[in-house]
Formats: C-alpha cells, sequence, structure tokens
C-alpha cells in the first residue's frame, strides 16, 4: 500500500521596501531605496511605473518614474496617489514589486494597524476628475479589474532586508520619527528652511551637508527676517553637486547638526 508524500509548498516572497508618508514632508515625489533600484528594478526601469493596492484590485494608478544618478523618484502622478487614497498623516507604505515596473502597496495607518476598507477611493478619484476636464500627467487610470498578467511576479534569487519584518520597521521608524523637509530650488546663494522644521530641530550656526556618496560640506545657518536659511557654503555644496534651478531636494536630519541631501533634478 503507497504511502502519500505531502510536499510543503514555499512560495518565495516579493521584494519589498517601505515608506514613511510624513505630514512636514512636501509630497512631491517618492525616491526608491538606491539598493532596492540596484537589485530588482534597473533592468526593469522604464518611463512609468504602474501602482495598486495589495487588498484592493479595482483601481491602478500610472506614475512617471525619473532618474537622477543612481537615484530613482516616483514622481508626476504620485501625489494623485497619496490624494487618492487620502494620505499624508504618519501611514506607513510598504511597496511590493511585482516586476515590469508594477508596484502593490499595503497602506499601514499611524495606529500601526494595516488599511484594509478602500470603499471610498473610486469616489474619490471621479470626484477630482470631475473637477477638470482635461486628465494629468500620471493620473490613475480608469478603475478596472486586473489582468491575469497583472499578477505575474518576477521571481527573485534571495531576499533583501526590507523583507523581514515591516511591521516592527513600522514601530521603529515611528519611535526614531523621520525629519527632513523638501525645497524647490529657486535661488542659488541660500535655501530656505521651513519654519515648522526649524523650530523644532535646527538653529542658527554651522552643519554638515552630506550628499549621496557620503561627500560633506560645512554650510552656515543664518537667521534672515525670523527665518533660517542655509547660506555660506551652500553655493559651493550646490555647485560640487550640480544643482540647478527646479531641481527638488531632500534634507534628511541623521543627527544634530547633519543632513544628507538627496536630488532629484528636473
Amino acid at each position: 500500500m503507497g504511502r502519500k508524500i505531502l510536499r510543503k509548498v514555499t512560495e518565495k516572497k516579493r521584494p519589498t521596501f517601505f515608506q514613511l508618508i510624513h505630514p512636514r514632508l512636501t509630497t512631491e515625489h517618492l525616491r526608491i531605496p538606491p539598493k532596492f533600484t540596484l537589485k530588482y528594478i534597473a533592468k526593469d526601469l522604464s518611463e512609468r511605473a504602474t501602482l495598486k493596492l495589495e487588498r484592493s484590485s479595482e483601481c491602478s494608478w500610472s506614475v512617471i518614474v525619473r532618474k537622477s544618478g543612481r537615484d530613482v523618484y516616483f514622481k508626476d502622478g504620485w501625489q494623485e496617489f497619496l490624494r487618492d487614497n487620502s494620505l499624508g498623516d504618519k501611514e506607513f507604505l510598504v511597496f511590493i514589486y511585482d516586476g515590469k515596473m508594477r508596484f502593490s502597496v499595503k497602506i499601514f495607518n499611524k495606529n500601526g494597524c494595516e488599511r484594509m476598507d478602500f470603499h471610498n477611493i473610486k469616489a474619490h478619484q471621479n470626484s477630482t476628475v470631475s473637477k477638470s476636464n482635461k486628465r494629468p500627467r500620471g493620473r490613475p487610470r480608469k478603475c478596472s479589474k486586473a489582468d491575469s498578467a497583472d499578477k505575474e511576479v518576477k521571481e527573485v534569487e534571495e531576499e533583501e532586508d526590507y523583507n523581514d519584518n515591516p511591521a516592527q520597521e513600522y514601530a521603529e521608524l515611528f519611535e526614531s520619527e523621520v525629519r527632513q523637509f523638501t525645497s524647490t530650488i529657486y535661488v542659488p546663494h541660500n535655501v530656505s528652511i521651513p519654519k515648522s522644521f526649524s523650530t523644532e530641530y535646527l538653529s542658527p550656526g554651522e552643519v554638515s551637508l552630506r550628499n549621496s556618496k557620503g561627500k560633506e560640506w560645512v554650510v552656515k545657518i543664518v537667521d534672515s527676517n525670523g527665518k533660517l536659511c542655509f547660506s555660506a557654503g551652500w553655493k559651493a555644496f550646490a555647485e560640487a553637486n550640480q544643482i540647478k534651478f527646479h531641481d527638488v531636494c531632500t534634507f534628511q536630519l541623521v543627527s544634530e547638526k547633519r543632513l544628507v541631501v538627496h536630488i532629484c533634478r528636473k
């Protein structure tokens, strides 16, 4: 009499990265972690990406992808994704890569619980579309059932650090809190710092600005009519890193007197 052999089928996890949506951050774009880009999406990189909700197959959003050096960003269409999903108050997003520049997104509210109810999204999309006859670049596509092709995932040989425990990373991230702000560059000699950010984290004096390669410049923060701004040293930093008018810089405070600068070029 033959014995039945039960096999345990293990499914390889899809690669993921996470992002905290902070209310102080200007949500003009989203930077994909460079290591994630290099390992998982470098070969698939294209001008557009598709975002859909992991817990709802009804809607998807088309987002413009921009590359600046080794950095890759979600640009036009990212704001619509945030607005349509009522994001912007310390939510935690987990991006799951399905291959071919398609991402499934899990949303965790600031109470730590995953969002499961999305019945208002379609109505929200319809209300935003009705306000304009033109469809802006990167607007979400019409709601439709996902193709079976959308469910195809790209197999990955090994799992990256981001995959281990998103819930634990979420809790740790809120304890340390993301401290950053974004500024569009309009003048070459200085950059204003939002008052809400400077009041809590910065004061006049010298700080270090670090680029994505780890090189640092000493820059002076001065008080100009009650508002803090980067002054002496900023021009040298901007020239060395080829920052131009209308480029977008995200300044991330990593210690008391040190900020890492992520540059998204126009």
